[in-house]
């Protein structure tokens, strides 16, 4: 079943392609604003919305198949990630990221939610896995997601995201270089902070462990 691996690939094509029709750049075919909204390309800023929930609705009705293909596989149809494939094996992990990204952009009233769901089940699909790097960036990219919709008094939503990477820091730093990349996010509120020391030396920690 190619479905879900082609309509993944496709969403991939269709931001691509909005990209370059916003920016008025080559788009394929010319359009006036007069022209019906059915005849716009699935990636026109006007349908894209509807054509990626399409897509990613198929996509996650087909899970149990993308957890079991390596994203390795699909290295020259999809775009590389930002992380290494050890931290977001299957293509199901590639699909959770990318719905994720898109509900943010389209569909901000659902957006928590949904994303708070779709972590925790990456969370679950990892849990135990015999390498943690894929549990230890679901369970990341999940406390950085839910403090970017906090909505508390700014030096409560500080102290309770510093308290959650300190603590993600002490159980991952010596385990997996994802603990690295808490010890940066860390870093960076310290210096945003004004606390330059601090974050210098954190930083120097979480180089000294992960040099590369």
């Amino acid at each position: 079943e190619l479905r879900p691996y082609l309509d993944l690939a496709l969403a991939h094509v269709y931001v691509l392609n909005s990209e370059v029709w916003r920016w008025g750049g080559g788009s394929p075919t010319k359009l006036t604003d007069a022209a019906a909204e059915e005849k716009l390309p699935e990636w026109s800023p006007e349908r894209l919305p509807a054509s990626l929930e399409a897509l990613f609705t198929r996509v996650l009705a087909a899970s149990d198949l993308l957890k079991s293909e390596p994203v390795e596989n699909w290295a020259g149809i999809l775009p590389k990630g930002t992380m290494p494939d050890s931290c977001r094996p299957p293509l199901y992990d590639l699909a959770v990221h990318d719905i994720l990204d898109f509900y943010g952009k389209n569909v901000p009233d659902k957006t928590l939610e949904k994303g708070l769901a779709l972590l925790d089940g990456l969370i679950e699909f990892h849990r135990d896995d015999a390498d943690i790097d894929a549990l230890a960036d679901a369970r990341l990219s999940r406390l950085v997601y839910e403090d970017s919709f906090a909505e508390l008094p700014w030096k409560e939503k500080e102290a309770r995201y510093a308290a959650a990477l300190d603590g993600f820091i002490a159980e991952y730093l010596e385990k997996t270089e994802i603990g690295a990349l808490a010890v940066y996010y860390r870093a960076q509120r310290l210096k945003q902070a004004g606390e330059l020391v601090k974050a210098r030396e954190l930083a120097l920690q979480g180089s000294a462990r992960w040099p590369k």
